[in-house]
């Protein structure tokens, strides 16, 4: 797996581009830690950096963790504040302690594991008790997931991998999100769609791109366009807190 990673990343800007998920995903990911003023915190998977990056800019202090070398590197040489500490590891065999963390966050990296529930149980092991574990993986009933479909049975690879450079992913259902927290041991969980069209836009051309874009500021905050997003949006961002009595 490191080894397209590594292609990907060996690419990528820096600061990497925040698309409208991403937007999302972000400002979900503030709403829960508002009142966590001085945490640790922990992006396994940090890929590109596009969160943690920001979250130290924020002053929060955030271990980014990627198996990639270009990840790593990456960061490294765009480390540009105290807040921001990058750790080579695995993700599902992580070098930290247990409990250490106050949040454990990622986007799009639980989808890439066959064993997606051995890569959450990781997360919630180095979270403290009655930390905050935050991630969101594809929606399966959103329009991202019907085309991969597509493109794995009707083209070749040469095309798929044009197409789509990551390798290995499935989508979920809320429900599915939901009996993963509560067997992970963690409470008061919450399952949420997000990410309105960009399941489709990110298909078409950048004329159709901007439209779906404009489309989506309009619904945004409208009982539709809230439904919408609930149920057929680009992915399902989750959160839980882990349980006092989790060993």
């Amino acid at each position: 797996m490191s080894t397209a990673w590594d292609e990907l990343w060996k690419q990528s800007r820096f600061p990497p581009t925040i698309h409208w998920y991403c937007e999302e995903f972000l400002s979900y990911l503030l709403q829960q830690i508002v009142a966590i003023e001085e945490g640790f915190f922990l992006e396994p998977g940090a890929g590109s950096g596009r969160f943690c990056y920001r979250l130290s800019k924020m002053k929060r202090e955030v271990v980014a963790l990627d198996l990639s070398h270009y990840s790593i590197l990456t960061l490294r040489r765009n480390i540009d504040n105290d807040f921001l500490h990058v750790v080579r590891g695995d993700v599902l065999h992580m070098p930290f302690k247990d409990c250490i963390f106050d949040v454990v966050y990622n986007e799009g990296v639980v989808e890439h594991f066959q064993n997606s529930v051995s890569v959450l149980t990781e997360m919630v092991r180095v979270t403290k008790k009655k930390g905050i574990v935050v991630f969101s993986v594809p929606n399966f009933l959103s329009f991202h997931t019907f085309a991969r479909q597509v493109l794995a049975r009707f083209f070749t690879q040469t095309w798929r991998k044009r197409f789509w450079p990551y390798g290995f992913e499935k989508s979920f259902t809320r429900n599915h999100i939901r009996q993963m927290l509560l067997f992970a041991c963690l409470e008061n969980v919450e399952v949420h769609g997000l990410g309105l069209f960009y399941g489709l836009a990110r298909y078409t051309p950048i004329r159709f791109y901007m439209m779906l874009y404009s489309l989506y500021i309009r619904l945004r905050g409208t009982s539709m366009g809230s439904f919408l997003t609930e149920y057929c949006g680009f992915q399902v961002a989750a959160r839980g807190e882990k349980a006092n009595s989790c060993e």
